[in-house]
């Protein structure tokens, strides 16, 4: 056998067993992590979105301008 062939059939055998061990590793950790239910997800996922809406919120309320910034409140001002 030329060692080229060798060496390509070696890491090829390295590589499987590699992801192999990656994959059974990620099994075990999901089998480690608790089951949770369908409404809990729903729930988590209602919280992240009503936090997304508050930040977007946040950030559009100060990149708002006062009427005295705008053309038609400096003309109400005065």
């Amino acid at each position: 056998m030329p060692i080229n062939k060798f060496r390509d059939v070696t890491e090829a055998l390295l590589a499987k067993t590699k992801l192999a061990e990656e994959r059974s590793k990620a099994e075990e950790e999901a089998a480690k992590e608790p089951e949770i239910s369908t409404e809990e997800q729903t729930i988590l996922l209602l919280q992240q979105i009503r936090d997304e809406l508050a930040r977007q919120n946040a950030r559009n309320t100060q990149n708002v301008p006062n009427d005295s910034d705008t053309v038609a409140g400096a003309v109400a001002v005065r």
